[in-house]
């Protein structure tokens, strides 16, 4: 699956696909948000749960420059 056909599907089924068939490579928590970095084929997806509001934002990462901030916690 591409970029633009994941971006045509429902948040729900973003999610859905993500916990199915992305890898999940890690997460990390700060005090009001858990931040889950998933893998699809060719681009990276990161979930960000809103702990205060209950909310979940869905980022598609296109390029590498946003993955710093995960590279520590990636084992390799």
């Amino acid at each position: 699956m591409g970029i633009a056909e994941f971006k045509t599907l429902s948040r729900y089924e973003q999610v859905n696909f993500l916990q199915h068939r992305g890898v999940f490579l890690t997460v990390q928590k700060t005090r009001h948000y858990i931040l889950k970095l998933y893998s699809l084929d060719r681009f990276f997806v990161e979930l960000l749960y809103d702990t205060s509001l209950g909310t979940v934002d869905i980022n598609v990462l296109k390029g590498t420059s946003k993955l710093d901030y995960y590279l520590e916690e990636i084992k390799v």
